[in-house]
């Protein structure tokens, strides 16, 4: 929570002009489409007649507005201005594909020409269906961890199959250049003073990068194929929506592309305080999820991957996020979750 002028302001928040919304980088952002263009796109590109937007905050990379007709809701989404359409139309190809045979996958909506890609006013657009119910964020822990591990098993299970290539502009996370530090570091350097604990902290990711990629060197000179598929990319709680007490729908495939699948199982399994890794995984074999019980010995160091990714939140354009105090602060998070995955990793027992 901000106080801006008197303000009290949360990320997602609309500025009393109408015009800007409350960032991540704690500054207002303009909206890329205002309320009423909202409406005119929503006719012009969907045939849709909707009544006044209500902006979804969730959305934080892309600009989301939730739109409502006499019939139905929509969820109309802006995406982010380095998305390219290439990239969008894999995206709704992949959901496409996993839509019959998953259901929780939520299709996007055609347009007046039949495509799901749509542009107004240079912008990317996608709708879809809105989904009512309740955010995995305000699930109890242990329903919220065995349906993800169903819902992931089955996405899984069916995106093996598919024969997709990578997305284009990605790369898998163990592929060169690997890990967003070395990139991430040489900016802070230049743009962060060096008194406090910056060395120090310096030297815990230099250790981890190290570390991290000796074992993916290991890993491929072992001659160990690791499984890849089309990947979710951000399947954490805040993308998924539940309907008394069942996984209903999984939103927000902005980040798809191809990766090693126990990298995408890692992130879940270790990614909240409340869900236990070895009981998670234990759910996703049970449930016919495309790993092996040997699988889990990859899982600590994928979550750490996944952990260190973080430092990309220090830097923005090249320069350090706000000069030092937040950039500091991420890094400094970042580290302390670094070492409790190391600790909790440590004591854990094999499925």
């Amino acid at each position: 929570m901000n106080s801006i002028d008197g303000l009290s302001v949360t990320i997602g928040d609309l500025s009393p002009d109408g015009k800007h919304m409350w960032g991540s980088g704690g500054a207002w952002e303009p909206l890329w489409l205002l309320p009423d263009q909202v409406i005119d796109a929503v006719r012009a590109r969907f045939g849709h007649t909707v009544t006044t937007p209500r902006f979804l905050g969730e959305g934080l990379l892309n600009q989301s507005w939730r739109i409502d007709s006499p019939d139905e809701s929509f969820v109309l989404r802006v995406s982010r201005p380095e998305r390219r359409r290439e990239q969008v139309v894999y995206e709704h190809a992949l959901i496409r594909a996993l839509y019959e045979p998953v259901a929780a996958v939520v299709a996007p909506l055609p347009g007046h020409d039949g495509e799901t890609v749509q542009r107004w006013r240079r912008r990317i657009l996608s709708l879809f269906p809105y989904i009512e119910g309740t955010l995995g964020t305000a699930v109890e822990a242990d329903i919220r961890s065995q349906q993800a591990a169903k819902t992931l098993a089955q996405v899984h299970r069916v995106s093996v199959n598919l024969g997709f290539g990578q997305r284009h502009g990605w790369r898998s996370v163990d592929e060169h250049p690997r890990l967003t530090w070395p990139t991430v570091r040489s900016v802070l350097e230049r743009d962060l003073s060096g008194g406090g604990d910056l060395a120090e902290l310096f030297a815990v990711f230099d250790r981890e990068v190290s570390s991290l990629d000796a074992w993916l060197d290991d890993l491929h000179r072992s001659g160990r194929q690791l499984l890849r598929a089309p990947v979710h990319g951000d399947f954490n709680p805040r993308n998924l929506i539940f309907q008394r007490n069942n996984l209903g729908a999984v939103i927000d495939w902005d980040d798809c592309r191809i990766e090693p699948i126990a990298w995408e199982v890692a992130q879940v399994a270790f990614g909240a305080p409340d869900t236990d890794p070895t009981s998670f995984f234990r759910s996703y074999l049970d449930a016919g999820g495309a790993l092996t019980p040997g699988d889990f010995a990859h899982l600590g160091r994928f979550a750490r991957m996944g952990a260190l990714s973080e430092v990309q939140w220090t830097t923005h354009g090249g320069r350090a996020e706000h000069a030092s105090p937040r950039a500091v602060d991420t890094l400094r998070e970042v580290a302390a979750n670094l070492a409790w995955l190391r600790e909790r990793e440590g004591d854990l027992e094999k499925p």
